[in-house]
Protein backbone atom coordinates (compact mmCIF):
# COMPACT_ATOMS: atom_id res chain seq x y z
CA UNK A 1 0.00 0.00 0.00
CA UNK A 2 1.25 3.37 -0.89
CA UNK A 3 0.81 6.77 0.69
CA UNK A 4 -1.79 7.85 -1.91
CA UNK A 5 -3.45 4.58 -1.06
CA UNK A 6 -3.20 5.82 2.71
CA UNK A 7 -4.50 9.00 2.02
CA UNK A 8 -7.49 7.21 -0.24
CA UNK A 9 -8.07 5.44 2.65
CA UNK A 10 -8.52 8.47 5.09
CA UNK A 11 -11.66 10.13 4.16
CA UNK A 12 -13.84 6.94 4.74
CA UNK A 13 -11.96 5.82 8.26
CA UNK A 14 -12.38 9.47 9.73
CA UNK A 15 -16.42 9.58 8.45
CA UNK A 16 -16.75 5.94 9.93
CA UNK A 17 -15.03 6.76 13.31
CA UNK A 18 -16.26 10.50 13.68
CA UNK A 19 -19.14 11.20 11.83
CA UNK A 20 -21.07 8.06 12.67
CA UNK A 21 -20.99 7.60 15.87
CA UNK A 22 -21.81 11.33 16.05
CA UNK A 23 -24.69 10.87 14.29
CA UNK A 24 -26.05 8.15 16.11
CA UNK A 25 -25.84 10.48 19.72
CA UNK A 26 -27.39 13.99 17.60
CA UNK A 27 -30.24 11.55 16.78
CA UNK A 28 -30.77 9.95 20.12
CA UNK A 29 -30.39 13.74 21.57
CA UNK A 30 -33.30 14.87 18.97
CA UNK A 31 -35.60 11.60 19.76
CA UNK A 32 -35.05 12.89 23.66
CA UNK A 33 -35.76 16.80 22.20
CA UNK A 34 -38.89 15.90 20.54
CA UNK A 35 -39.76 13.63 23.53
CA UNK A 36 -39.30 16.23 26.21
CA UNK A 37 -41.30 19.15 24.17
CA UNK A 38 -44.48 16.66 23.33
CA UNK A 39 -44.23 16.08 27.43
CA UNK A 40 -44.35 12.39 26.73
CA UNK A 41 -41.06 11.87 29.22
CA UNK A 42 -39.28 13.91 31.56
CA UNK A 43 -36.02 14.00 30.28
CA UNK A 44 -33.15 16.95 31.97
CA UNK A 45 -33.74 20.22 29.87
CA UNK A 46 -30.17 20.04 29.10
CA UNK A 47 -31.10 17.96 26.36
CA UNK A 48 -32.06 20.52 23.52
CA UNK A 49 -28.95 22.51 23.96
CA UNK A 50 -26.69 19.13 23.84
CA UNK A 51 -28.52 18.29 20.68
CA UNK A 52 -27.53 21.98 19.20
CA UNK A 53 -23.79 21.44 20.64
CA UNK A 54 -23.21 18.40 19.27
CA UNK A 55 -24.93 19.04 15.99
CA UNK A 56 -22.62 21.78 15.31
CA UNK A 57 -19.74 18.98 15.95
CA UNK A 58 -21.59 16.92 13.56
CA UNK A 59 -21.62 19.49 10.77
CA UNK A 60 -18.11 20.58 11.03
CA UNK A 61 -17.00 17.41 11.08
CA UNK A 62 -18.63 16.57 7.68
CA UNK A 63 -17.64 19.48 6.09
CA UNK A 64 -13.73 18.38 7.42
CA UNK A 65 -14.25 14.93 6.14
CA UNK A 66 -15.46 16.31 2.36
CA UNK A 67 -12.67 19.01 2.58
CA UNK A 68 -10.35 16.41 3.03
CA UNK A 69 -11.64 13.92 0.51
CA UNK A 70 -11.33 17.05 -2.23
CA UNK A 71 -7.34 17.85 -1.54
CA UNK A 72 -6.78 14.24 -1.68
CA UNK A 73 -8.72 13.85 -5.20
CA UNK A 74 -7.17 16.77 -6.54
CA UNK A 75 -3.67 16.16 -5.13
CA UNK A 76 -3.78 13.08 -7.02
CA UNK A 77 -5.06 13.78 -9.79
CA UNK A 78 -2.14 15.18 -10.85
CA UNK A 79 1.38 15.42 -10.29
CA UNK A 80 3.04 18.35 -8.44
CA UNK A 81 5.04 19.53 -11.66
CA UNK A 82 1.69 19.22 -13.91
CA UNK A 83 -0.44 21.76 -12.19
CA UNK A 84 -0.48 25.02 -13.79
CA UNK A 85 1.54 28.08 -11.93
CA UNK A 86 3.72 25.02 -10.05
CA UNK A 87 3.84 24.52 -6.42
CA UNK A 88 2.68 27.99 -5.76
CA UNK A 89 -0.09 27.84 -7.20
CA UNK A 90 -1.45 24.66 -5.53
Amino acid sequence: MTTVDAFWLLHPFLAVVLVYPLLGMVLRLAQQTRNRRLHEVKHPPTVGRDHADLGKWLAGGVVGIVLIALVVVIATKNTLQEFTGGPPRL
